[in-house]
């Protein structure tokens, strides 16, 4: 393990209206989520059932299931910004919002995930950080995109459980709801994931290729996808401010992320909805603080290199000790 270097960077204080969530906003998330995913989907859908030959039609469909996935990927990334109290001005709104649309995705709890992530932002590739706990031990291509989300997934279920129980978890940096909050936050997650899971059995026994193309094949695309997402964001990081995350700068990362490529930035305000972080990024460029945090190699305009870095690059071994600096506490203009 590595040993925590003293980090001199200081924050940039930004203005205040940055951390505020937007329903405008939100509900532009959502419904660019559900189009991204049904709209090619349905497509498709369509492309398969013309009377164009199987393999010409199979092909056509690839980029259509691809596009489907990435959109079916968004509904973590919305469970990911309720957990981060970013969907709507009322925590457990945002927090019962982002369960909701994150239960969609069979085999993933969003609040077993969320209280990992908590501390993941509070530690990050720090001695207490979950992710490195988990992630640093797949750094071959094959494990990384079989085994990791399999081993990752496990565990948000059994924290799910556990809140759920108002069991004690081994997390030392908590949620801000009290106790009762988290054990509802948790039973909502288990019993929307139990009714999305009816709603696709329901349409795969009435329309069985329906199922196949717009729920199975997206699924499974899916979770390769989201098998790459923390190497996407951690490899080759260190520790401090500006130096543990990484950001994809592509429009094209911002089409299908809807802002939350910009990871590095995410990490320096975790309290800023996603679709102002390119914002955010702009800002601090114009300030010289990537200069200044020497994370330039951590910003990367290219589409296909995070792909090859995710499946190349060592993921962070964690620090052996905890850092006394808490990046979840907002810093604006204001001094909130």
């Amino acid at each position: 393990m590595v040993q925590i270097e003293e980090n001199k960077i200081k924050r940039l204080p930004i203005p205040s209206e940055f951390y505020r969530p937007s329903i405008i906003g939100s509900i532009s998330f959502i419904v660019y989520t559900l189009a991204l995913y049904t709209v090619p989907a349905f497509l498709a859908r369509v492309l398969l059932l013309t009377p164009l030959p199987l393999p010409l039609a199979a092909l056509l469909m690839l980029p259509l299931i691809w596009l489907a996935a990435q959109g079916m990927l968004l509904f973590a990334w919305l469970g990911h910004e309720g957990f981060h109290l970013l969907l709507h001005r009322n925590k457990f709104v945002s927090a019962l919002t982002g369960v909701f649309f994150a239960s969609a995705l069979p085999t993933y709890f969003e609040t077993g995930s969320a209280i990992s992530h908590w501390n993941h932002h509070r530690f990050t590739n720090q001695a207490s950080d979950p992710d490195c706990q988990i992630f640093q031990h797949f750094q071959s291509f094959w494990s990384r995109l079989f085994l990791a989300r399999i081993v990752a997934n496990f565990k948000y279920f059994t924290n799910t459980l556990k809140m759920a129980l108002n069991l004690p978890l081994s997390y030392s940096y908590q949620f801000p709801f009290k106790s009762r909050s988290v054990v509802l936050l948790a039973w909502a997650n288990i019993a929307f994931s139990v009714l999305w899971l009816a709603f696709y059995a329901a349409v795969t026994i009435y329309d069985p290729v329906t199922g196949i193309v717009c729920i199975l094949l997206p699924a499974t695309v899916m979770y390769f996808i989201s098998s790459l997402q923390p190497y996407l964001e951690h490899t080759g990081t260190a520790i401090g401010l500006g130096r543990d995350a990484k950001t994809q700068t592509s429009l094209i990362f911002t089409w299908l992320y809807f802002g939350n490529n910009y990871h590095l930035e995410h990490h320096l305000y975790p309290g800023v909805p996603c679709y102002r972080l390119p914002a955010v990024h702009r800002l601090l460029q114009e300030q010289g603080f990537y200069d200044r945090a020497a994370s330039g190699g951590l910003i990367e305009p290219s589409v296909l290199k995070p792909y090859i870095q995710a499946l190349s690059v060592s993921y962070p071994q964690a620090a052996s000790q905890d850092s006394a600096f808490d990046p979840m506490v907002p810093v604006s203009l204001s001094g909130n």
